[in-house]
């Protein structure tokens, strides 16, 4: 499985803080409105600034590349074995994961089990068609977040 090192690191340069900045313009009223009390933000920045405008009292980060942040509670694992109990959030940001995950079935599965009933999950990630997705084909990096398998949305 490859793993996106540097997550935050890439967030932090030109294109991924404005890549950041549009999914904020998309999303934050969005996130505003979800109720609940527990959410969990797996990839994206290690901050949970992705997942700021969550009114949730518990938020915590999944971190599969050991990338974390002080006073943010954060669990660290592999996608292909989450430690998340049945019915315990009410909301799941999935964030730019599903390109590195090598059995993406298997993650949504386990993050259906761990939502409650009329729980929600949002689901972020690169298209292949996109600008990043064309660069990623013609520049052949391994690094975040060129390294990962895009994924067609439809």
């Amino acid at each position: 499985m490859k793993t996106p090192y540097h997550m935050d690191t890439w967030f932090q340069k030109k294109t991924g803080a404005m890549i950041l900045e549009m999914e904020h313009q998309h999303i934050d009223a969005l996130l505003s409105r979800i109720p609940g009390d527990a959410m969990i933000q797996i990839g994206g920045p290690s901050d949970l600034s992705l997942s700021s405008a969550c009114q949730h009292p518990l938020k915590y980060y999944y971190s599969f590349s050991g990338e974390s942040s002080p006073n943010i509670l954060t669990i660290c694992g592999n996608l292909l074995q989450l430690p998340l109990q049945r019915e315990c959030l009410d909301f799941i940001l999935l964030a730019h994961t599903l390109a590195f995950c090598p059995t993406p079935r298997g993650l949504l599965e386990q993050l259906y089990y761990a939502l409650r009933p009329g729980g929600l999950m949002l689901i972020l990630g690169f298209n292949p068609l996109s600008q990043l997705g064309i660069n990623k084909r013609l520049q052949h990096q391994d690094a975040f977040p060129y390294s990962g398998h895009y994924h067609v949305p439809w």
